[in-house]
């Protein structure tokens, strides 16, 4: 009997250092409290408390609290950092990764340890570049959307029209967005007693002043906003490829009448899809899915965005991701929470529809690959090219900022005149020196 206790009593004291092991490190007599900074709103604040309560019940002696940063959530993100302040793990637009990167640690010794490490074979590469710099990896992916083009089937039915295929080009987009514009004797643009002045369904709409959306637009014409080294925009923003693609969105509103105005956009009550205002969105995301299904009026469909004659095309994303403060002091239990956020415990909750997750296994085991209407955004991961917004940390102030200035212009009220060449050249002309900025 001595013989046999004495043998459990072993197996159990390897399978508690195996255990202890697998827990990263963390201590089992030491209660660790960490703090998670996030922008969830009140629903999306549910999803992550399930998330952490697992992870809380995995690892009793880890406390963690969601701190919801709210509006300006990346502005107080970044003065948080700046400041020492901030929480051991932070959710990161990728659009902010360029700015924020000296303040995050680097991921790399942890996705490789041994013990706690995780399989990036397991990930679509294209989305965890979104990530990384430089071959150092700072965020793991909370959820992202690529940008596909949806359309209101009821409308390009009533248009005689098919459901466009992978291939279909700007040109065809523009074909479309004329068949499916209609004034209020029900001429569509294509008529020649078409009347622009009174018109009541629009083939398309422009996607505002939503800068990142618009470049899938740039970079399929040819051409990106930033250099590969985040050095200058001269040669790239104002490159006869990008002035083309402000042409071409300038002239959907102006030229072609086939999209509203900003300010009748701006001012229409409701849904611009779900209520037949307009007939497509060129460059969007999955958000929508669950309301617009709910919809017994509306029928629709995603539908890859259009390629350039060539069949090249290239898009951007919307991705957020997770870091680890470089200040925090429990490193090794803030990547424990990082990888319960990046792996399926926080991907099952992240990745179910209103975004999508970077896991490749769970998005086949799940069906979402497959998805008639899903299966596009995960489609188009392998068209998501260089990320122009994270070459420099300057890039929102001398990039993005004036080049939604000029979209306003441009989309506008009075933008059929507006030649986009002397904006983007300007723009372009004092990128060196502002994005040299410490």
């Amino acid at each position: 009997m001595y013989r046999k206790l004495s043998a459990m009593l072993a197996t159990a004291l390897v399978l508690s250092a195996v255990l202890l092991a697998f827990s990263g490190h963390a201590s089992a007599q030491e209660k660790i409290n960490l703090r998670l900074a996030t922008w969830d709103d009140e629903n999306a604040a549910k999803v992550t408390q399930v998330v952490l309560d697992g992870f809380m019940e995995k690892y009793p002696n880890i406390s963690v609290v969601n701190e919801p940063l709210g509006d300006d959530a990346h502005v107080k993100l970044l003065t948080q950092l700046t400041a020492g302040t901030a929480a051991d793990v932070v959710m990161v637009d990728s659009g902010f990764l360029g700015k924020m990167k000296d303040f995050l640690l680097p991921l790399n010794d942890y996705i490789n340890d041994p013990e706690v490490g995780i399989n990036l074979d397991d990930y679509y590469p294209e989305l965890l570049a979104v990530g990384a710099i430089d071959g150092v990896q700072y965020l793991l992916n909370k959820d992202y959307a690529t940008t596909v083009t949806i359309i209101n089937t009821g409308m390009l039915e009533a248009a005689g029209l098919e459901l466009p295929q992978d291939g279909w080009t700007y040109d065809d987009f523009l074909e479309y967005a004329q068949l499916m514009t209609l004034d209020a004797n029900g001429n569509n643009a294509l008529s020649p007693d078409f009347d622009p002045n009174n018109i009541v369904q629009y083939g398309t709409r422009t996607m505002g002043t939503w800068a990142r959306a618009f470049q899938t637009a740039i970079f399929t014409f040819g051409s990106h906003t930033i250099s590969p080294d985040g050095t200058t925009a001269e040669g790239y923003i104002n490159s006869p490829e990008a002035v083309a693609a402000f042409e071409w969105y300038r002239d959907l509103v102006h030229k072609y009448h086939v999209a509203p105005t900003l300010e009748v956009q701006n001012a229409f009550e409701g849904n611009l899809l779900a209520d037949g205002f307009v007939a497509m969105y060129p460059w969007y995301g999955p958000w929508f899915y669950q309301s617009w299904s709910e919809n017994p009026n509306l029928s629709f469909a995603a539908v890859p965005p259009p390629s350039r004659e060539d069949g090249f095309r290239e898009s951007t994303i919307c991705w957020a991701g997770f870091g680890i403060n470089k200040a925090t002091p429990h490193p090794d239990e803030a990547w424990l929470l990082l990888r319960e956020l990046a792996t399926e415990p926080g991907q099952k909750a992240y990745g179910g529809g209103y975004a999508l997750s970077a896991l490749r296994p769970l998005m086949e085991s799940s069906g979402m690959a497959d998805h008639p209407f899903f299966g596009v955004f995960l489609a188009e991961a392998k068209h998501v090219g260089r990320h122009d917004d994270a070459l420099n940390p300057n890039y929102v102030q001398c990039i993005e900022e004036p080049v939604i200035d000029l979209l306003e212009l441009l989309l506008g009220e009075g933008g059929a005149n507006v030649d986009p060449k002397p904006y983007l050249d300007k723009i372009a002309a004092d990128s060196t020196e502002c994005l040299a900025q410490e």
